[in-house]
């Protein structure tokens, strides 16, 4: 009899693959035409929020190698994080 292992994910992988595939949504958006261009907005507003949950979870360290791991800038993390809208209560 097999016995299956939970594989333990680290906060930090777990960030990494969700940012990951965010980044990859985003560069495949077009902005032509308006569907796009609001699939292009939603998508930039889910990455942005990630990002904000990450820097929740992350020590600075690990933020700083995601960052370059993912190769965004400052900048680019900034950029999204402020496309986050809040939402009402």
């Amino acid at each position: 009899m097999r016995l299956w292992r939970k594989r333990v994910v680290s906060p930090f992988e777990r960030w990494k693959a969700v940012l990951r595939d965010d980044v990859q949504a985003l560069s495949r958006e077009t902005r032509q035409g308006e569907e796009s261009r609001i699939r292009f907005i939603l998508k930039e507003q889910t990455l942005g929020q990630h990002c904000c949950e990450a820097e929740e979870y992350l020590p600075d360290a690990e933020l700083t190698l995601l960052k370059q791991e993912l190769g965004l800038t400052d900048h680019q993390w900034h950029t999204y994080k402020a496309n986050v809208r809040l939402q009402p209560f």
